[in-house]
């Protein structure tokens, strides 16, 4: 927690790509593993 405190600019950006891959995941990824 402390580290996105001092660094919210790269740490806040990775950690909402992250988010959003795993939401992107949950959602479609059995039809990605259907592929």
């Amino acid at each position: 927690m402390s580290e996105k405190i001092i660094q919210p600019g790269l740490s806040g950006k990775f950690d909402y790509l992250e988010h959003t891959a795993d939401i992107y995941i949950v959602a479609y990824g059995k039809d990605l593993l259907e592929l």
